[in-house]
């Protein structure tokens, strides 16, 4: 499956340049694509075939908070809070 975020621009806003992360972070990218194809669904054909750089830095952005909650452990996806 094809995001609209790459892994490279994620792990620029996370400031991370090894690989130890890089699962964790692919997971978060999938889910921020879920969200935003299901935010974009209604008034559009989703997955978009040509998205336009605002839907890919809003994906990768998603993402990155989404890796930062979770690293924080404040919030973890389909856990609850603890």
């Amino acid at each position: 499956m094809t995001t609209y975020a790459t892994l490279e621009m994620v792990k620029e806003r996370l400031a991370i340049t090894t690989t130890a992360h890089d699962t964790q972070i692919g997971n978060k990218i999938t889910h921020a694509d879920n969200w935003v194809n299901r935010q974009l669904g209604p008034y559009v054909t989703t997955p978009l075939a040509v998205p336009p750089q605002e839907v890919k830095d809003a994906e990768a952005d998603i993402a990155a908070g989404l890796f930062r909650e979770e690293a924080s452990g404040k919030f973890k996806i389909g856990r609850a809070h603890v």
